[in-house]
Formats: structure tokens, sequence, C-alpha cells
């Protein structure tokens, strides 16, 4: 492909600057940049470089130990659990969108309670409401089924502090203290077997187990009724 000069016609060689008949300059417009040879590779290699390092950014991220995402939903089997005068046998708990309570955004948990695993009606529901920053997770109210308003526990209700390390403890005052008894276990339940999962004991007799980016998988709480013993049977996320 050639350019023609405006002034006097002249054929030139498409790369040229001046026109070879009468030196006029030829518009930048009319030549091709020879930079833009380069421009192919330079966007290839920011976009696998870009690939790279969202590959490597994702693939590294710390675990998440107590998941928060609207929609997500855990189904247990209980043993011993008792809630409103009904004894029960399932409890199915659903991250619900988020919401802004006292100035602060929350997810509510809504808990859904039945008396036996096939029951379609729940007998009793509740919703506990948590937030996650840098520092941890939080349970930052709860709304049980005979209550109109959330009683808001405040920002020291520490359901997991990081870092998550065996022998890193929290809580206290009116919170149980909670401390790390080991980060690799593996534990077996209904829905499946987990590896590096998270064991939790608390002063008062209670142990909570987390498995990495699905939650809590077990928990033992002991009270005046006796022990309930909570197992993950179903996820969905």
């Amino acid at each position: 492909m050639s350019t023609i000069c405006k002034k006097c016609n002249s054929t030139n060689d498409k790369d040229a600057a001046f026109c070879a008949g009468c030196g006029a300059k030829l518009p930048e417009t009319s030549r091709p940049k020879k930079y833009l040879k380069y421009l192919m590779p330079i966007i290839l290699i920011l976009v696998i470089g870009g690939g790279v390092e969202w590959y490597f950014i994702s693939q590294n991220q710390p675990p998440n130990y107590f998941p928060l995402t609207a929609g997500m939903e855990w189904d247990y089997q209980l043993t011993g659990g008792y809630v409103s005068g009904v004894d029960v046998s399932r409890a199915v708990v659903t991250n619900l969108p988020p919401q802004e309570m006292d100035g602060r955004q929350v997810i509510p948990q809504k808990w859904n309670f039945y008396a036996t695993p096939d029951a379609t009606a729940p007998v009793s529901n509740s919703f506990e409401y948590f937030y996650a920053d840098k520092d941890g997770t939080y349970y930052y109210a709860q709304e049980n089924d005979n209550e109109t308003t959330p009683r808001i526990f405040g920002a020291n209700n520490i359901v997991l502090r990081n870092p998550l390390r065996s022998g890193e403890s929290w809580g206290g005052g009116k919170y149980a203290v909670d401390s790390v008894k080991s980060t690799t276990e593996t534990i077996t339940v209904p829905a499946g077997t987990f590896q590096n999962v998270i064991d939790i004991s608390d002063d008062s007799g209670g142990e909570d187990w987390y498995a990495p980016n699905v939650g809590r998988i077990m928990e033992v709480v002991t009270n005046a009724n006796g022990k309930i013993v909570m197992k993950l049977t179903n996820f969905k996320n």
C-alpha cells in the first residue's frame, strides 16, 4: 500500500515521512504507526500476566472458616436438640442478603428447626446476625421467634479471631473464652470427610469444628437440658 502526496500527487512508500517528489511532509494519519506491531504482544503479555496474578492470588487466599455469602445453606442433624419446648432433630441454616443494623452492615442467618428429619414445616425459627473484618468474625445480634427486635451484643462477641492458630484464644468477661485446640483435624460427618478442620473449645464445655470454605461442620453444646450434638448432613454454596 502506498501514500499519495496531496501537494504533488506523487506516489510514496507507505512508511515515508516526506514526499519523494516535492519534499512536503506527509500527514501522520496516512502512515501506519511503527509501534503498532509491538502493541499486540504487549497486550498479550498483560493479559497473560494478569491471569497468572489472579490465579496466584485466588489460590493463595486464606481459607474462610465462617462464610457469609448470601444464599449459602447448611443442613444439620441434631441429637438432643430442644427448642421452644419441642424436641428437634434437624436445623437448616441459610445466609440471607446483607442488611444494615445499628449503622453496621451485617449478614442475617436464618435458623429453621424441625421436629423430624423429613418434616416440611419448622417448629421454630430464629435469626443470628454476623459481620466480618480483617480481625475476625463477630456474632453481632440475635432474634428468637418470640422476639420482635434483635438483641444486639455489640462488637466484642467474637466467633473466630484471626490469626487462627493453635493455642490462640479470645473472649472473656460476659462471653465464653474460646481456644483453638487444633487447625489440622480430619473430621467425618454425614456430609463427608473434611481435612484441615479447626477445632475450637470454650470454657463452658462446648466445642466447634470448622472446615475451610465450608464453615461449621460439627458442634457439641452442654446446657441445662444435657448435651446437644449438631453434625452437617448437607451443604450448598
